[in-house]
């Protein structure tokens, strides 16, 4: 199966951060100046991780997702879902 979009830029960017371990000190010293930019890009997928079971639950009520598939793709990220969320379909 095919993982959702939250987890491969999570995992991209957990591979790219994880580099820096292996650097030396003149080449980390040198990663200084893009210290922002990482801080954003892990903000980012914090906020995309975060909202991945409501975007989940708005496409199952727009008929855009089954159940069944909702289900599996919560259960692959160990999300749970509110059964009050499944009786709001329209």
């Amino acid at each position: 199966m095919k993982m959702p979009f939250s987890i491969e830029i999570a995992t991209a960017l957990t591979n790219q951060l994880a580099r820096f371990t292996a650097l030396n000190r003149h080449q980390l010293a040198g990663q200084v100046a893009n210290l922002d930019l990482w801080m954003a890009e892990v903000a980012h997928c914090l906020v995309v991780i975060d909202g991945y079971n409501a975007r989940s639950i708005r496409c199952f009520h727009e008929d855009m997702l089954e159940e069944r598939k909702l289900r599996d793709l919560c259960a692959t990220l160990d999300l749970s879902i509110d059964p009050k969320d499944l009786r709001q379909r329209r």
